[in-house]
């Protein structure tokens, strides 16, 4: 059972910390990160996810069929009883199966499956040939594109 990020063995408070120092990215690449996780980290941070709310994640994080999936800690498969068989604990609440949990990240969706806390990040079509998304912090996929329009008249 590998965790999202392997040297990184620590408590919520020592990661948030680890998170809350300034550092140049130089310093940041020596973590041991994988370019994967170094890009959803600063992707998360970018969207206004507290260090500590992203300290927990990462913590409880790991890969499942090519795909970023948090696992809550207080959840155990084995010992699941039918009492709180499909119920998820997150963030100090309970969730039913099936039902959405929410995040702050509009691009991550979360949800309640066999008693896990299951995310998944949604990806954004490309942009038009010639052109680049306009990014819009609001919304998880670009609203607009600016297209430069390079013509060659042949006289």
């Amino acid at each position: 059972m590998n965790s999202f990020i392997d040297p990184i063995d620590d408590s919520e408070q020592d990661v948030a910390k680890f998170l809350d120092t300034t550092f140049q990215m130089s310093e940041l690449l020596q973590t041991g990160l994988t370019p994967e996780q170094l890009s959803i980290i600063i992707e998360l941070l970018s969207y206004g996810v507290n260090s500590e709310e992203l300290a927990k994640l990462i913590l409880n994080m790991r890969r499942e069929n090519n795909e970023w999936v948090y696992h809550n800690p207080e959840s155990n498969d084995s010992s699941l009883s039918s009492n709180n068989k499909g119920v998820c604990h997150f963030e100090d609440r309970n969730y039913l199966e099936g039902q959405r949990i929410p995040v702050k990240n509009s691009c991550i969706h979360c949800f309640c499956d066999r008693g896990r806390s299951k995310c998944y990040r949604q990806n954004c079509p490309p942009p038009p040939v010639g052109c680049r998304m306009v990014v819009n912090t609001d919304s998880c996929h670009s609203s607009s594109y600016n297209c430069s329009m390079n013509l060659t008249l042949w006289l």
